[in-house]
């Protein structure tokens, strides 16, 4: 069999490699041995572009890049379309868990053509891949290749709709049904989901105005005066953000409809209207909230919950 064009990595050593992070992120290092020869030309052994791409996308590995395939027991090299010269490593087997995607391909750094040195490898596993400890096996150039994959806790969320608006009275628990998803591969407890800072609308140009006007009277620290001033009249405590249960545990991959209450703070500005952003891990949710009047009707408003 040929040589393996350059950049298509021949292991020198036959010891396993780690591959180590969250599932996503898979980092390691691999000693390889990139051949002196050119590279392989991509119109050999009979594919066309459509059936590279096809590969290609079977296989995980993107466009441009160079993938070992097996041909009737001859493993080839293959340029897919157009000729790249980052390398890529198809998996042959494992013991990870059943995964919604197909496997991806591992990424091998590049080496000279005629070096041998450590190179970095970068892999990706399924999101939801239980932290742990697995094994696989990869095709790397004319070799297999044994790895250790270690896959850390990783934490995600996600918040649906990412936008909504709100109103109530201040003081108010306005209460909003959303969709909480656990994206991550550990189970989450949900309970507080964080505290958000308020921003009036147009806030800065209206202190700015009402600072101008006050220009004339004590000229420029009359103006910073008056424009911190407006600023401080128009601050309000944090808008609370908690499950209205209590508390809600969710698996990796489980998503619920659940009652979140927004706790308004007793210094909102009736009639005003104000824009915060939740932070929660990974999950934002962008909220604007209409402050209602005392004699104002609401909905899904529980005054006092906690």
């Amino acid at each position: 069999m040929a040589d393996p064009p350059p950049n298509a990595a021949t292991p020198p050593s036959g010891e396993p490699f780690e591959l180590k992070g969250p599932p996503g992120a898979l980092v390691g290092m691999l000693e390889v041995a990139a051949s002196p020869m050119a590279a392989a030309d991509s119109g050999s052994f009979n594919l066309g572009l459509f059936e590279k791409a096809h590969l290609a996308r079977a296989a995980g590995v993107a466009p441009g890049d160079m993938a070992v395939f097996d041909f009737d027991g001859v493993e080839r090299t293959v340029a897919t379309p157009p000729t790249g010269d980052s390398p890529f490593a198809v998996l042959l087997k494992s013991n990870l868990p059943p995964s919604r995607r197909p496997p991806r391909a591992l990424r091998i750094g590049r080496a000279a053509p005629g070096e041998t040195r450590m190179t970095p490898v970068r892999y990706a596993v399924d999101p939801l891949t239980p932290p742990g400890g697995y094994s696989a096996t990869f095709s790397v150039g004319q070799a297999q290749r044994e790895a250790r994959i270690v896959v850390l806790p990783q934490e995600g969320l996600s918040i649906e709709p990412r936008q909504i608006s709100l109103s109530g009275r201040p003081g108010e628990a306005v209460v909003e049904d959303l969709v909480l998803e656990n994206t991550g591969n550990t189970p989450i407890e949900l309970g507080a989901l964080g505290a958000m800072v308020t921003e009036e609308d147009e806030q800065v140009c209206l202190s700015l105005q009402h600072a101008m006007a006050r220009t004339g009277e004590k000229g420029a620290m009359g103006f910073l005066d008056a424009f911190a001033s407006s600023l401080a009249d128009r601050k309000t405590d944090l808008v609370r953000v908690a499950i209205a249960s209590g508390g809600l545990r969710l698996l990796p991959g489980e998503a619920r409809q659940v009652a979140v209450a927004f706790h308004l703070p007793e210094n909102m500005k009736p009639g005003r209207r104000y824009h915060a952003l939740l932070k929660c891990g990974s999950a934002q949710l962008s909220t604007q909230i209409t402050v209602l009047g005392p004699n104002a009707p609401t909905a899904k408003v529980r005054k006092g919950e906690t």
